[in-house]
Order: C-alpha cells, then structure tokens, then sequence
C-alpha cells in the first residue's frame, strides 16, 4: 500500500530534494541541478512566481520506503492568460511502480480539483516557461542539457497507463557548427543593419551587459506570450533570473538587435554547455561545484543555444539572420564543435526554420501530458 505525505517541514523539503538525486545518482545522461536552488523552488516565498501560483508538494512511501515524489501548481497569470483551469504537475519522479505514480498524481488532482476547481492535470510543467518542463519520450540515451528535464523510459508507460494523452511536444537538436561563417546569413545580416538601420549589441564585459538585460525579458514577453503555456514575466522573476544566470555567464554569448531608434527588438542568449560540469558538481554548488562551472564556461566544444527572441511584429523579416550570424562567429571563436537548440515547439516553424543551413539531428523529444479531471 503506498502511503501519500503532504510537505510541510523543511526536513520533508530536504526528502522531496533528494530523493531525485538518490533515484538518478549513476545515470550518464543526466545533469544534476543545484540542490540548493531545488530547495529554493519548493521553499515558500522563496520564489518571485510564488506571488501569483499555489503549490503543494506530496511524498510517496511504500513499506516504510520513500518511493516518489511530485509537487502540483496552479499558476493563476497562466490560467488567466489562457482562460483556462488547469493544475500542473511538476518535478514528478517515482519508481518504477505503477501504484506509486498513479497515487502521486491521484494527490495533484484531488488537490486541483477540490482546492480550485481544475478540470484539468498537465506537465510537467513548473511555475514559468523559463522553469523546466517536458517529459523526455525520445533520446534516453542522449546527454541533456543543464536547463532541461532527464527522466527514465519508464515514465512514459506510466503517463499512458494512469490516462493521460499528449497535449504538446517539444523537439531538440543537435548541431554541428560550422568552420566557416555562413555567407548567406552574413550578407543577409550586413544588408539588414546597413539598409535597415539595425544594431548588433555585443557585449564583453557583463557590467554592461546588465544596463540591457530588463530591455532583453521586455522582448521575450512579446515574443512568447503566445507560445504554450507562457504568462508574462514579473519584474520580480526578471529581476530573479538576472542574478541567476545572466550575470554569470560569458557575455561574449549573449546578443541583441536594436532597431534605428536604439529598441531592443531581438536577442539571442547562449552559454557554454554546463553538462559535464553539473554532473562532476553532483548537485553541490560548494566545495568544488562552482569551480567546475566556471571551467565549463572557459573551455568546452559544446554550445547551448538557451533562449532566442524576436518581437512579434518583426518575425520572419531576417532579424534572426543578424543574431545567428553574430552567435556563429562567437562559437567559431572559441572553438566550438557542436551546439544544442533546447526545446522548442515541435509546430513552431518560425523557429525552426532558422535551422535550416545547418548539419543537424533531431535527438530529443520531450511532452507535456494532460488529463481531465
């Protein structure tokens, strides 16, 4: 019999954490997050998506056993946005025992259903498009990528088993990059910012990177409000994700387009992968975790190409042509082989046509669930 406990103490927080690190410790194709930044996401008011989202967490024990885990959001901006009433599952992780995921999601459900009113159970998604999300269904034998979900086969058979059906997929690939500059690209590049009076911003020094970055999530709320299950970043979250992760990486990474009135109106943000550093880190920032990131993010033949954004009303007018062209150059600089797109919407064609000049596969594919309820 498998017993559901709610989360409540810290003590319970630290189970919910580990538990994912005990349950994937040895697996080759996994890149183990910070635990520390995993607390942060589970601790009340620890997160500036906690302002507009309900959650509650439940561990699964079986024989005394802590066999699963799972945590349920109601992000209210998102419902809103897509006049919806959904719950999500999120950091969803169990045995390989069909009772145990089916009593796990049973708790999500009953806690949506009873608490708000859901008529619906997706994921896993988290509290914002900028957390992880998406089952892996393809490419179990792929290295992942730091800012992406890893989950054994099995999870899969489980999904279907307990009901639920595909709701959106997201594909990845992987490219090789280029020796050479693409001379098509570049001259679609160089025409755009001579005749149309657009502005590459490239940055070496992260100082100045900053002055911008709050001009860069303006432009990512207009460009994927639209996508799946995407709300509008806070001040608060953009604030958030600055220290995270924008102050930290190779400035040389990231880039961005201004229009002739200097509006930042296209961005593109990549870093060295942080793959193998994560897994050498084992989840631990300190002693030597931090060391082995910042090693990663001098030398490493792999990119990952995180976020790419355009404003809508410029779409599919060869504003990308100016990011990937300067994105390229980066990457031959340091030596770059390969580089990882991260997910994106398997029907978003404007993203993917981007992708067409380059040596690639596609080698993952990951999905979000739902089931009503």
């Amino acid at each position: 019999m498998v017993e559901i406990k709610t989360v409540e103490t810290k003590k319970q927080r630290k189970e919910f954490v580990h538990f994912f690190y005990n349950l994937y410790k040895g697996c080759k194709y996994w890149a183990p997050p910070f635990k520390a930044s995993e607390m942060d996401v589970i601790t009340p008011g620890k997160q500036a998506a906690h302002e507009f989202c309900k959650s509650k967490y439940f561990l699964a024990y079986k024989g005394g056993k802590l066999v699963g885990r799972v945590g349920a959001i109601v992000n209210f901006k998102t419902n809103e946005q897509w006049n919806e009433k959904g719950v999500r599952f999120t950091r969803f992780d169990f045995i390989d025992d069909y009772e145990v995921s089916g009593e796990l999601l049973k708790a999500v459900e009953a806690w949506g259903k009873e608490e708000y009113s859901a008529n619906k159970c997706v994921g896993p998604l988290g509290y914002s498009d900028l957390d992880q999300e998406g089952m892996l269904i393809e490419g179990f034998d792929e290295m992942g990528t730091f800012v992406t979900l890893y989950n054994y086969e099995y999870y899969v058979d489980h999904m279907k088993h307990h009901g639920y059906l595909k709701d959106t997929d997201w594909v990845e690939y992987r490219f090789k990059v280029p020796t050479k500059v693409d001379k098509r690209i570049h001259t679609i590049s160089q025409m755009l910012q001579k005749k149309a009076g657009y502005k590459l911003l490239e940055f070496t020094k992260t100082k100045d990177l900053l002055k911008h970055a709050k001009e860069l999530f303006d432009v990512w709320n207009k460009a994927y409000i639209v996508l799946y299950g995407a709300a509008l970043l806070n001040e608060a979250q953009v604030d958030e994700i600055i220290k995270e992760f924008i102050g930290i990486v190779n400035p040389e990474f990231i880039k961005m387009v201004a229009d002739k009135d200097d509006n930042i109106v296209a961005f593109g943000i990549c870093f060295p992968s942080l793959t193998k550093a994560a897994q050498k880190a084992k989840g631990n920032m300190f002693p030597l975790g931090l060391l082995h990131f910042l090693r990663a993010l001098k030398k490493n033949d792999t990119m990952d190409m995180y976020l790419i954004g355009v404003v809508p009303e410029l779409q599919g007018k060869g504003i990308n042509a100016i990011l990937m062209d300067a994105i390229m150059q980066t990457a031959i600089k340091y030596d770059m082989k390969y580089a990882e797109s991260n997910p994106e919407l398997e029907d978003n064609e404007k993203v993917q046509s981007q992708w067409k000049g380059f040596e690639k596969r596609q080698h993952r594919r990951r999905r979000c669930w739902m089931k009503g309820i």
